[in-house]
């Protein structure tokens, strides 16, 4: 998974990520933000799930770049 800030509001984005247990391998295309108030709570999904990505963030918008999916 990649794990970003916007703009220093006290947030972290947790996106995507690889899932495994004794059966399969899953890909992720959830995106997840934590805050002291509230804990975690989901905010969107991505067009695909995907692994082994980067993310950043530019103008207080979040960039997944990279990364695969089965």
């Amino acid at each position: 998974m990649a794990v970003v800030e916007v703009d220093g509001h006290e947030r972290v984005y947790a996106i995507g990520g690889q899932h495994f247990n004794d059966v399969a391998t899953t890909f992720s295309k959830t995106m997840e933000v934590y805050n002291d108030t509230k804990g975690w709570d989901f905010v969107t999904d991505m067009v695909s799930p995907r692994t082994l990505f980067t993310a950043t963030t530019i103008d207080g918008k979040i960039y997944a770049v990279g990364g695969f999916s089965n």
